[in-house]
């Protein structure tokens, strides 16, 4: 029965259409899905088919709509190209501000601020649109010719399907249905065609017209730029002197206050202190807008060297001069761990601000009827037996001057919105400085790790030695240490809290005594198993880290005091040997710490019931290591902050290869079988992990310190 149908179809199927269209195959899918008594499985071939050529139509319109874009290309992109070209060949234009900048209010240089930088923000997308456009066509002509070959080859096997010949077991429906596909397919693979000779036709007038949209850009967006910073220039001076007027104003109604009328002196004050916040809020404004100015400008350079680094990358690879370059942008990124803290102060700054402009917009608004407010002083606080000519003269000025506090409620509104706005904007771009940083951090550290970043230990290294060494060591040098404390840039804010940091180094030296023999004390308790508790040795290792702590603590405060913002103005050395200080701070706590947990009736000892054969060797080696190695890691430190590259590359080299190699040494003399710390260990269980394990992890404690300074040697 099936096959009779099959051989039998209706006659609707069988018409042979003249030509195939989309609106025709979707009547035919509409009618097909309309039939009933259709067997299932016949149904959903002919859907198939159908639905095959429904989307092989629609191909073709999309391509053909492409080909009609690259055909008004060939016709229309040389005349824009050459009008573009001979835009670029005049001079450019200037296009003139559209406020006054000397007389416009600053809410009207803000609202053309806000415009300027949408501006500005639209070019750089353009721009960014454009490379990428350019990007994506640089390899098309070898894809569109592949991708026509194929083409081609595609439409050669749909024209030999469609000369076959429908097998005689296959219905004159479903035989229609595979002609109408294959057609549709042959169209779809000739519009294509089409398309990609069009493309390829092209090709050259729209590169050129992309390359000249892209130079005017270029061109157009320092300019853009200029205006930008000028008009940020204009604001920040009007917005300075403003400032400055609003402490003048202030320093005067304080001097008018005097002699007044207990109400009049009030309402003064009053002004004086919205006056002064006013003044104050324009001065933090102004250190905002600055800040958010160098950071951008930070960032910039950042993304600059990013595709610099990667465009030479493609194009040369990473030689050694190339990551000599790239090693030194690397160290000079910044440390983005203090602007995730700078982010965090700033959220509670702008909670602040946003309050305080909601609590300025209410006390706007209740000040906005003055005569009542004028009304009620004289009434509560103006005596009644006052003469009408003196009261009529304290009403008057009573009026003036809440006339004036209401326009300073204003103002003081509008400046702290601005500054709202401001402090949104230095988080953004502290946002996007540490994400560039980031990225090309990541970028560096991925393609830095295997090129040498020196030359290997020569005859010209020893003579950059010299000249390093009279460098670090240099009375002028450290003369610029001493001032860095007692200069101008040693005052801030925070010298309290260097106050504080010495007040509690000196409470740590006092205790010293009283700690070391209540770390005495606590041994004797232990020693009896009755009085034996693990608090006490809980409280032995706190007081031996509290007796530990004062050099540490000194040189830590030291160094945090010459990397502060009180030694911004300081010359370099300043900051690198405040780096350099810090840096030894915790090693030195370690090796302090531990070598008093070695001492005799010290923690290890009395606690931990550690050897003392073992703690004499620990002492032995600490007490030579600590003056040894961590000089060497200091100078390390001074000389990678700020030193030229030939000083770290000598000096700092030299200093790096001295501390590896003491650390070897410290580590072969307490790790070796014989002699070192687990000697008697080892002795007495041959059989342990410990000793199977020795010719492992002896070569591995003492050799990974001699291969980093081996590898320092070699570059």
């Amino acid at each position: 029965m099936f096959l009779w149908w099959v051989l039998a179809a209706p006659p609707i199927f069988a018409a042979r259409p003249q030509g195939v269209t989309l609106e025709g195959v979707q009547a035919k899918l509409a009618e097909i899905q309309a039939k009933k008594g259709l067997p299932d499985d016949i149904k959903t071939q002919l859907l198939n088919l159908y639905q095959l050529a429904q989307h092989q139509l629609e191909t073709a319109r999309e391509l053909e709509t492409r080909a009609a874009s690259y055909q008004q290309a060939i016709a229309s992109a040389p005349g824009e190209t050459r009008r573009l070209r001979a835009l670029l060949a005049q001079a450019p234009a200037e296009r003139p501000p559209e406020a006054d900048l000397d007389t416009a209010p600053i809410p009207e240089l803000e609202r053309q601020l806000v415009a300027e930088e949408t501006r500005l923000s639209s070019m750089k997308n353009q721009l960014a649109d454009l490379d990428q456009q350019l990007q994506g066509q640089r390899d098309r002509p070898v894809k569109a010719r592949e991708e026509l070959t194929a083409a081609q080859r595609d439409l050669r096997g749909v024209e030999e399907d469609l000369k076959r010949a429908p097998g005689p077991r296959v219905s004159a429906s479903l035989a229609e249905a595979e002609r109408i596909a294959r057609q549709a397919q042959r169209q779809a693979r000739m519009s294509e065609i089409t398309m990609l000779e069009q493309e390829l036709l092209s090709y050259d007038v729209r590169i050129a017209l992309l390359q000249a949209q892209r130079e005017l850009l270029v061109r157009e967006l320092p300019l853009a730029e200029g205006r930008l910073s000028a008009l940020r220039d204009v604001i920040a001076a009007r917005q300075k002197a403003e400032a400055e007027q609003a402490r003048t104003e202030a320093e005067r109604a304080e001097r008018e206050a005097l002699g007044k009328h207990p109400t009049i002196r009030r309402v003064i004050e009053k002004n004086a202190a919205l006056s002064t916040e006013l003044a104050a809020t324009l001065d933090r404004l102004g250190q905002t807008q600055a800040a958010r100015k160098a950071i951008e400008a930070q960032a910039k350079q950042i993304d600059k060297d990013y595709k610099g680094a990667r465009k030479k990358i493609e194009i040369a690879g990473l030689s050694q001069a190339l990551g000599q370059v790239l090693r030194e942008q690397r160290r000079k990124l910044p440390d983005t761990r203090r602007y995730h803290q700078d982010t965090k102060d700033r959220q509670a700054e702008i909670a602040r601000v946003g309050l305080r402009v909601l609590q300025l917009e209410e006390q706007r608004s209740a000040a906005m009827d003055v005569p009542t407010r004028v009304g009620r002083l004289m009434d509560a606080q103006v005596d009644s037996s006052i003469p009408p000519a003196e009261r009529g003269r304290i009403k008057a000025e009573l009026q003036k001057l809440l006339n004036d506090q209401q326009g300073m409620y204003g103002r003081l509104a509008e400046a702290y919105t601005s500054y709202l706005r401001a402090l949104g904007e230095l988080d953004f771009a502290e946002r996007r400085l540490i994400d560039g940083a980031q990225g090309y951090a990541a970028f560096l550290d991925q393609r830095l790790l295997w090129i040498p970043s020196a030359r290997p230990l020569g005859v010209k290294a020893g003579k950059d030695l010299w000249s390093a060494t009279l460098w670090l060591f240099s009375p002028t040098q450290w003369l610029q240490v001493l001032q860095s404390f007692t200069g101008p840039g040693a005052r801030g804010a925070s010298d309290l809290i260097f106050a504080g940091l010495f007040l509690l180094l000196l409470a740590l030296l006092g205790m010293q005594r009283r700690w070391q023999a209540k770390i005495e004390a606590i041994s004797a308790q232990v020693a009896n198993p009755h009085s034996d508790r693990f608090l006490l040795t809980l409280q032995a290792l706190l007081l031996t880290a509290l007796t530990a702590a004062p050099l540490p603590l000194l040189l830590a405060t030291l160094g945090w005091r010459l990397q502060g913002i009180y030694a911004a103005a300081a010359p370099a050395f300043p900051r690198a040997v405040g780096d350099g200080l810090t840096h030894i701070a915790p090693p030195l706590f370690f090796f302090i710490a531990f070598y008093r947990l070695c001492r005799p009736d010290g923690v290890a000892e009395d606690h931990f019931r550690w050897r003392e054969s073992a703690l004499t060797v620990l002492r032995r080696h600490l007490a030579w290591l600590i003056p040894v190695a961590l000089p060497a890691l200091f100078v390390t430190a001074v000389v990678g902050w700020e030193a030229p590259e030939v000083y770290r590359d000598s000096l700092g080299r030299l200093a790096f290869i001295v501390s590896m190699m003491a650390f070897t040494v410290f580590a072969q003399r307490i790790l070796r079988p014989k002699g070192g710390v687990f000697a008697e260990q080892l002795r007495r269980d041959p059989n342990r992990w410990l000793a199977r394990l020795r010719y492992l992890w002896y070569p591995l404690g003492a050799g990974v310190p001699f291969i980093l300074a081996g590898l320092a040697a070699v570059g």
